[in-house]
């Protein structure tokens, strides 16, 4: 059938207000975990750590290779050279060196002896290599002033010697107690090891007074510092035998024992000889005894300066002490 005009139609708007409400959602379902990537994960890291400990371990075997034995020099064979090759074969290796003298009964002076360490040995980076080179045989030394009984029994073991006991000897230049004397003697050629007797001072053997009297003080003085000894003091004494001025003895006397140094005192005699005096007058021979110090003493018939002496005691030549009195006889 045919429809009609269609109804005009109307619209007509209408707002609804609505209150916003939170939207609900459902749950995600639980992912499943992906092993596989879980496992390639942790061996990256396992592989990580492998390296690096690998590093770390090249690292320190480096290390200890450099400290150890990558810093080493091996000490070459010098068997056969003379020193200068020796030497230019220890610095062609890179071995710092230096010379070192030992004694020898067979090798000749200055003849390679070997190397210390030995070839063949490995030496760190700066350690030095000593060059033995031969002194030849050992001398007995010479003795220091004083002779330190130490430092000449060092020298000598120093040398390769072996001090002992050579017993003891006076000495006039070594104090007692230092070593007087070596047995064999200085510069004497021995043996390595060889033994030498180490001989002990006594000091100065003793001194016996020489006898000086008579002599002038000057020529005793030196003679008896020609002796050892020393002269301190001069005294004067009265000696009847012996001239004024003149030495009467020392203090100790001749002949007694005393020491090296030992102190003297000359012993100068003041006697005053008695001159002749017979025939001369009795002012003139009060006159010469008086300038020689002496007292004077007359015995005459007359109390007369005309009287002349014809006696005197003590006599001619007599020799009396200072001051002493002279008695003379005159006439008339």
């Amino acid at each position: 059938p045919t429809a009609g005009p269609a109804a005009p139609v109307t619209t007509r708007h209408t707002r609804v207000v609505t209150q916003q409400q939170p939207r609900e959602f459902a749950p995600a379902p639980a992912a499943r975990p992906d092993y596989a990537l879980e496992r390639r994960a942790q061996r990256r890291r396992t592989l990580g750590w492998i390296i690096a400990i690998l590093v770390v371990a090249l690292f320190l075997g480096y290390g200890g290779w450099w400290l150890g034995a990558g810093r080493l020099a091996t000490v070459p064979t010098i068997t056969g050279l003379d020193r200068a090759a020796a030497v230019s074969a220890l610095e062609a290796a890179g071995v710092p060196n230096e010379i070192r003298g030992e004694y020898s009964d067979d090798a000749p002076v200055d003849a390679v002896l070997g190397t210390d360490p030995a070839a063949g040995e490995r030496v760190g980076d700066g350690e030095t290599v000593a060059l033995l080179v031969s002194l030849g045989r050992p001398t007995v030394p010479k003795l220091p002033g004083g002779g330190d009984r130490a430092t000449v029994e060092d020298e000598l073991r120093r040398r390769t010697f072996e001090p002992v006991d050579g017993g003891t000897a006076f000495s006039s230049t070594v104090p007692e107690g230092g070593v007087a004397a070596l047995d064999p003697g200085p510069g004497t050629e021995l043996a390595v090891g060889s033994a030498v007797k180490v001989i002990i001072s006594k000091g100065a053997a003793p001194i016996e007074m020489p006898d000086v009297a008579g002599k002038k003080p000057d020529a005793a003085r030196s003679q008896l510092e020609d002796a050892g000894l020393a002269v301190v003091d001069t005294r004067e004494v009265f000696d009847p035998n012996v001239d004024a001025g003149r030495v009467s003895g020392t203090d100790p006397a001749t002949g007694t024992e005393v020491g090296a140094g030992s102190s003297v005192t000359l012993l100068v005699s003041n006697a005053v000889k008695v001159p002749s005096l017979l025939g001369r007058s009795v002012p003139a021979a009060r006159k010469e005894l008086e300038r020689l110090g002496l007292a004077v003493e007359v015995r005459q018939v007359a109390d007369t300066d005309r009287s002349v002496v014809i006696g005197q005691s003590p006599g001619a030549g007599d020799r009396v002490e200072p001051g002493g009195t002279v008695t003379l006889t005159a006439l008339p």
